[in-house]
């Protein structure tokens, strides 16, 4: 058995404040550490045994500042350059989120959806004129074979079809994101 010292002593030995060595045996870390009247005494040989036990070196802030080895790669950023990207976009986020709760801004698949619904009734409305109107060509036209009802209502049909494909042209809207 060593010769026991003081926790202030101990912590000298440690490296450490005589704060943490007093809640290190508070907590029962130290539990051969010894109250002899008011003060504490500590067989340093035991406690340093003990504390690499007992000690979790990872939860405790150590007094030195950890220092961040910078990348040798020069093409990555800085890490304050970094994290004032990091904010920006985090602040960025944060203006569209508040800007969709406040009505400002909508999904822009919800757009998508309520798009291609009004772009079909549309569709679908004009696609039905010949069909419709068919039999007032008819009546206008005089008497009519079947054959030459059906020619009219092709023709409509062809021409209607022509419209709308002219009408469509390319894809206005971005395509939506694969996320």
């Amino acid at each position: 058995m060593s010769q026991r010292v003081s926790a202030r002593a101990y912590a000298r030995m440690r490296n450490v404040s005589h704060k943490g060595v007093l809640e290190a045996i508070q907590s029962g870390r130290l539990p051969s550490a010894v109250k002899v009247g008011q003060r504490w005494e500590i067989d340093p040989a035991q406690a340093d045994r003990e504390w690499s036990q007992n000690t979790n070196v990872n939860h405790h802030k150590s007094k030195a500042p950890r220092v961040v080895a910078e990348p040798e790669d020069s093409s990555l950023p800085g890490l304050n350059e970094s994290k004032a990207e990091r904010e920006y976009y985090l602040a960025k986020l944060a203006q569209l989120d508040y800007e969709e709760r406040a009505g400002q801004l909508v999904s822009a698949e919800d757009v998508r959806v309520t798009w291609f619904s009004h772009a079909r009734r549309v569709r679908d409305a004009i696609l039905n004129v010949p069909i419709r109107i068919v039999d007032e060509v008819r009546a206008i036209a005089g008497e009519l074979d079947e054959n030459q009802r059906h020619e009219i209502l092709l023709c409509l049909q062809r021409e209607l079809v022509q419209a709308l494909e002219e009408l469509a042209g390319p894809e206005e809207l971005p395509p939506q994101s694969q996320s």
